[in-house]
């Protein structure tokens, strides 16, 4: 019996948001996706400076979605904060709150625009975080500006968030 030919793999082409035409083998990726910027179980590598971790960790925060658990954004940011810090983010929504998410199918997608301050020592930095926040929902698009203020403490496994103020 004789095997039919093989055929090798054909790429499919999909057009990004800008126009250009690309090939790939993946489909596009939802603009508004909340991505997680690493798994909650793990941290991530020591990063050698602190305005790296005010980014990831106001980020990660701050996104949201409707599809998720309400505890999904501190999840996300606890590979940035300490143990403490963590663990105090994690009854971050009320379920009513959550709930009015929910129906409206609502998303939000920070970025951070700018951090700034200074260090008080070598081991401890005090940075303002300035974020942009694209919330999407069943009822249209809005934009929010928060500004976050976030203490960080250097320690063995490299810089934490240690506390936020918002």
């Amino acid at each position: 019996m004789a095997s039919a030919p093989s055929r090798p793999a054909v790429p499919t082409t999909t057009t990004p948001p800008h126009g250009t035409p690309a090939t790939s083998v993946e489909a596009p990726r939802d603009p508004f996706a909340v991505r997680a910027p690493t798994d909650a179980g793990s941290r991530p590598a020591p990063p050698a400076h602190p305005d790296w971790v005010a980014r990831s960790f106001a980020e990660a925060y701050l996104s949201y979605a409707f599809s998720e658990a309400p505890d999904a954004g501190a999840r996300r940011a606890a590979p940035y904060a300490t143990p403490a810090l963590a663990a105090a983010l994690l009854p971050t929504r009320e379920a009513g709150a959550w709930a009015d998410i929910v129906a409206r199918r609502e998303r939000a997608v920070a970025r951070v625009l700018t951090t700034y301050g200074e260090g008080a020592d070598a081991l401890s930095r005090e940075l303002t975080v300035v974020a942009v926040v694209v919330v999407s929902s069943s009822a249209g698009t809005t934009e929010r500006r928060p500004v976050l203020t976030l203490s960080l403490r250097l320690g063995a496994g490299g810089w934490l968030v240690a506390a936020v103020t918002r």
